[in-house]
């Protein structure tokens, strides 16, 4: 939800929107960054500082934490001659997500992994209910903000992603991600970049999907991109939206 814009605003009505562990209510305790208030844009006229001046105007058209996710991500090297850098949260050796509670496209989803690997975007939760619908994930916006409640970075997935089974070559099909076999059912996994192994399962990335000779229409398709920032910036404190 969203709290109005204008007219009537009452510390319960807050209350409601933000939540609190008592019915005592006083506006210090949803500073902007604090267990109750994200550094979202709409949050902006909230302090962020639990001593400063706060007042019940300071919430118009303010949000509560239901759509977002949240998390403090990492770095993890994996070493060697050829080391993998992990950036984000819930993937190996990395921070767990925080608040895993995300809609996208509508539906509410656990994710449980929001982490990057070069040019490559990782994104896994329940339910894998709706994945497999294009309006849920082609073309799908992932906005994450920072500390400051400035947007620090900007994903979007490409056209093939959410299209189901796809006519790949002459009598071949294949599934793109999100995938819904992977890590364990009822787990989904969206894998933006690459080719992987197909075997039985014709399982391909919704970058590979989405280029000329892949897509149907047979027609280079939008792929997916770092719109804003890159692997490395979710390697801090960050809210997630998706639109």
């Amino acid at each position: 939800m969203t709290l109005p814009s204008s007219g009537s605003l009452s510390y319960n009505t807050i209350r409601a929107e933000f939540g609190s562990p008592s019915t005592n209510v006083y506006l210090s305790l949803y500073y902007r960054g604090g267990p109750y208030t994200y550094a979202l844009p709409q949050n902006n006229n909230i302090t962020t500082s639990s001593t400063g001046t706060i007042s019940v105007s300071n919430f118009y058209g303010a949000s509560n934490k239901g759509p977002f996710m949240q998390f403090s991500g990492g770095t993890y090297n994996s070493g060697g001659k050829a080391p993998i850098v992990y950036y984000g949260a819930g993937g190996p050796s990395l921070p767990s997500v925080a608040d895993s509670s995300l809609t996208i496209g509508g539906t509410g989803y656990s994710v449980s992994k929001f982490y990057a690997i070069g040019g490559s975007m990782f994104i896994s939760g329940t339910p894998s209910a709706n994945v497999t619908s294009a309006p849920t994930w082609s073309q799908r916006n992932f906005y994450a903000y920072n500390s400051s409640g400035s947007l620090a970075f900007h994903f979007r997935t490409g056209w093939a992603a959410g299209r189901g089974q796809m006519l790949i070559g002459i009598g071949t099909t294949t599934n793109q991600t999100p995938r819904t076999n992977s890590p364990v059912a009822p787990a989904w996994m969206y894998e933006s970049n690459g080719v992987y192994p197909s075997g039985s399962l014709g399982l391909y990335t919704d970058y590979f999907l989405s280029t000329a000779g892949n897509s149907s229409p047979p027609s280079p398709q939008p792929v997916p991109s770092f719109v804003t920032g890159s692997a490395a910036t979710l390697a801090q404190y960050l809210v997630v939206k998706a639109n």
